[in-house]
C-alpha cells in the first residue's frame, strides 16, 4: 500500500509493466515473526482494498487472482503485448508459511524451552 500511487505514475506514463501483489489482507512476513515471538499477530493484519479495483481505477489494468484457473484465465491476456501497466492481485492464504518461518518457529521454541531460554539452537 505505501507505493500504489506509483501505479499512477506508471498509468501516466504508459509504462509496460506487470505488478504481482501476494495480497494476505496484512504485513506479510511480519505476521509470521510476530506469531514466531508470540505476539499477538492481529496487530499486523488489516483489510485491504481490491488491488485490481485501485489498478483500474488508476486506468491500469487489474485482475484479481484466487484460484489456478484465475491463473490461466490470464493466459489469453498475456498472449498479447503488455503496453502499460497491469497489477494482478494475487490473494494468498496468510497462514501459509514458508519452510524458513517453520525452521525459526521451532529454533526458537528449543531455545524458550532450553534450561537458560537465551540460547539458540540450530539443527
Amino acid at each position: 500500500m505505501m507505493s500504489i500511487a506509483e501505479i499512477e505514475t506508471a498509468v501516466r506514463y504508459e509504462v509496460p509493466v506487470v505488478v504481482v501483489i501476494c495480497n494476505d489482507n496484512g504485513l506479510g512476513a511480519e505476521v509470521h515473526m510476530l506469531d514466531v515471538f508470540r505476539i499477538p499477530s492481529e496487530i499486523a493484519t488489516h483489510t485491504t482494498p481490491s488491488f485490481a479495483a485501485v489498478a483500474q481505477a488508476f486506468g491500469a489494468e487489474g485482475y484479481t487472482v484466487r484460484t489456478e484457473a484465475d491463473f490461466a484465465a490470464l493466459e489469453e491476456r498475456f498472449a498479447r503485448p503488455v503496453t502499460g501497466p497491469i497489477v494482478i492481485d494475487c490473494v494468498v492464504n496468510p497462514r501459509v508459511r514458508g519452510d524458513w518461518v517453520e525452521a525459526l518457529h521451532s529454533m526458537f521454541a528449543r531455545a524458550a524451552a532450553s534450561s537458560s531460554g537465551t540460547e539458540l539452537v540450530r539443527d
